[in-house]
């Protein structure tokens, strides 16, 4: 039975989630206003070109992939609520680079540019395939996961018959013991009964012995 969370704990969980998700997009606001400059930080693309190829841009990451790509797709650099919100959704893994180019490429200022962006049918295809094996792997650990209790009580029956093996074994031992105890017992025993007939025959010899002598002239 699961334990019940109070409304108190939940309360106060909600609330630092909500702390937390405001304190991402605040640094992600600071962030991207850091790098709006290029006399500050050199731009990675040049924005005056309209022809590019995904791999210059998908060669940057986080901020910086932000960067070149609003350079490149928009002609400008990233500010905004979008461009804050687009980083976030990077960061959480909600959405991919190749994601984020398509989605400036979807606006009316990007179309109004006209950047072109070449290679990114075979970066989406790389992505698909990479996603597939990620999916193919997170299925397999959702396999592992509903068979948990099901392997837990396989375990349970397996370590139930290790105990009874270990007392069947423990309980032969203590048999063997015992016989070996009764044996040695039987030998002492026997070992006693041989000395005394040893003794009595040696005995009667002797008083055969004895006999013989007094009966010679």
């Amino acid at each position: 039975m699961s334990e019940q969370v109070p409304l108190d704990d939940l309360d106060a969980l909600m609330q630092r989630v909500r702390a937390d998700v405001e304190a991402r997009k605040a640094r992600a606001n600071a962030e991207i206003a850091a790098v709006n400059g290029a006399d500050v930080i050199p731009p990675p693309v040049d924005a005056a070109r309209l022809d590019y190829t995904a791999t210059e841009l998908l060669a940057h990451y986080d901020v910086v992939f932000m960067r070149a790509a609003h350079l490149a797709v928009l002609g400008r650099e990233p500010a905004g609520e979008d461009a804050a919100r687009f980083l976030q959704r990077l960061r959480l893994g909600e959405m991919s680079r190749i994601e984020v180019i398509d989605a400036l490429a979807a606006t009316d200022e990007a179309q109004a540019r006209g950047a072109r962006i070449s290679g990114l049918a075979r970066e989406r295809f790389v992505e698909r395939v990479r996603r597939s094996l990620l999916g193919r792997k997170l299925a397999a650990l959702a396999r592992i996961m509903r068979n948990i209790p099901r392997l837990a009580s396989y375990m349970r029956q397996v370590v139930a018959r290790v105990d009874a093996a270990e007392r069947k074994v423990q309980q032969l031992e203590r048999r063997l013991e015992e016989t070996i105890e009764a044996r040695k017992a039987s030998e002492a025993q026997l070992g006693q009964r041989i000395q005394a007939l040893t003794q009595q025959i040696g005995a009667l010899e002797a008083r055969a012995g004895g006999g013989q002598d007094g009966e010679r002239p």
